[in-house]
């Protein structure tokens, strides 16, 4: 970037970075419009709107940002319990990149290999067996991991189901990798095929070019642009799969924070628990940061993985 550009840069950059706070701070808001505005999570029978909420909205956002002065805003509470955001956040944020960078290197790289290794046989099963895996729920994916799990637990062979002991299980990593895996295969052998039957490959090697160099600078280098095209869908994939898979491996990650914060759904009268909004906005954050973090890792490593294949 020229010296010139960077003032531009950091202020484009800051603008992003105020566009994403506000709409945190309005998607966190939008319950108390579905609460009639009351200060706790009240699901009872009643009109879905109140003229006060919009009000309310802006006095938390308000609150919200006057709270991280003093971190106020960073402490809430579990029944009687006080906790802080300071404490716990780190932690779940480190899970969720965790749990969605490496699965993420990992199906991609796989992906990739596969189809390349498949650019001979036009569609054939592995094609549909990609697109079968893309349109499988991620639920259903856990249940048959899990079942997997279990049924390898009778053989004498021990693997972990949830995180009860600790946060670092295999089963997660393999589900979160799927869409990556399948993604990259498609995107892959695609572009591989179409490297494979191009006159530009066929005149390469007329000139008598051996056909690993053919694979790593013709077929291998045309693929990684369409990898990168695709990498937002991947993330994006693999931010909703978080979602149920922390949710169901009981990951104590970020995306499993944010939901028990935003969707904790009715409570019992001597256990009411006001909408925690200061750590909805907090979660929120934290699952966009993870997202953002583990887009510019795969970003990077698919641009290791470029260089290093041709040599650029």
């Amino acid at each position: 970037m020229r010296a010139r550009e960077l003032p531009v840069g950091i202020l484009k950059a800051g603008v992003q970075a105020c566009g994403v706070v506000a709409l945190a701070l309005a998607l966190a808001g939008l319950p108390l419009l579905a609460l009639r505005a009351k200060p706790y999570a009240s699901f009872e029978e009643g009109p879905a709107f109140s003229r006060a909420a919009p009000a309310e909205l802006v006095e938390r956002a308000r609150g919200f940002l006057a709270g991280l002065a003093d971190g106020s805003s960073f402490r809430y509470r579990i029944n009687m319990s006080e906790w802080s955001f300071l404490e716990l956040g780190p932690r779940a944020l480190w899970v969720s990149f965790v749990y969605t960078a490496v699965p993420g290197a990992f199906g991609m790289a796989l992906g990739a290999v596969a189809g390349v290794a498949s650019r001979r046989r036009g569609r054939a099963l592995a094609d549909r067996a990609a697109d079968a895996l893309l349109a499988t729920p991620d639920f259903m994916l856990i249940i048959l991991s899990q079942a997997a799990a279990l049924g390898l637990a009778k053989l004498g062979l021990r693997v972990k189901v949830a995180a009860t002991t600790g946060p670092w299980i295999l089963l997660p990593f393999l589900v979160m990798a799927v869409a990556p895996f399948a993604l990259s295969f498609r995107a892959a052998a695609t572009e591989a095929r179409r490297a494979a039957s191009s006159d530009h490959l066929a005149y390469a090697r007329s000139k008598g070019l051996d056909e690993r160099t053919l694979l790593r600078r013709h077929v291998g280098a045309g693929i990684f642009p369409r990898m990168d095209a695709e990498l937002p869908t991947t993330v994006a994939a693999m931010q909703a799969s978080l979602f149920v898979v922390e949710h169901l491996f009981a990951l104590p990650g970020m995306a499993r924070m944010l939901f028990n914060a935003a969707f904790a759904g009715p409570r019992n009268y001597y256990l009411r628990v006001e909408y925690q909004y200061d750590l909805v906005v907090l979660a929120l954050l934290g699952s966009i940061v993870s997202s953002a973090l583990a887009y510019l890792v795969l970003k990077l490593a698919l641009r290791a993985a470029r260089g290093a294949l041709i040599h650029e």
